[in-house]
């Protein structure tokens, strides 16, 4: 009994450096709701109406990206105290997303665009616009 409790302790003390924690507070989860609003630039359809939207949106301060609007990893741009700035952008076959948007940290809103561009002239198709707020999630385990 005594020697398990020494290698519990031993583990213990060792492991006390490499707080779980710490590799989870270079990942934020956000849980966001709010609106997305599609543009159709050049169609008939115009501005559409505000409509709910809710997302998931994970930054992560290590690798320097932004995900939750796919199909794009969106690149972190800048990071202060409050703001995170991204922007990024995929190649689709005949059209490339890009997407640039803000993420306030201290009172959770985002405010992120997403654009349909034709990848022959790099004209803007459509769009969606979000305006959201987000809280950060919390894990249940």
């Amino acid at each position: 009994m005594l020697r398990y409790r020494s290698y519990t302790i031993a583990l213990v003390v060792m492991l006390g450096g490499l707080s779980p924690a710490q590799a989870e507070d270079t990942v934020l989860t956000l849980a966001c709701q709010g609106t997305a609003t599609n543009h159709d630039y050049g169609g008939a359809t115009g501005e559409g109406e505000p409509e709910p939207y809710s997302m998931r949106i994970v930054i992560d301060f290590t690798a320097q990206t932004v995900e939750g609007f796919r199909p794009i990893r969106a690149k972190i741009r800048t990071v202060t105290n409050a703001i995170v700035a991204f922007e990024g952008s995929e190649d689709g076959n005949l059209i490339t997303h890009t997407i640039s948007g803000l993420i306030n940290l201290v009172i959770g809103d985002v405010q992120a665009t997403l654009a349909f561009r034709d990848k022959d002239t790099g004209t803007v198709r459509a769009g969606i616009i979000y305006a959201l707020k987000c809280r950060p999630t919390q894990r249940m385990f």
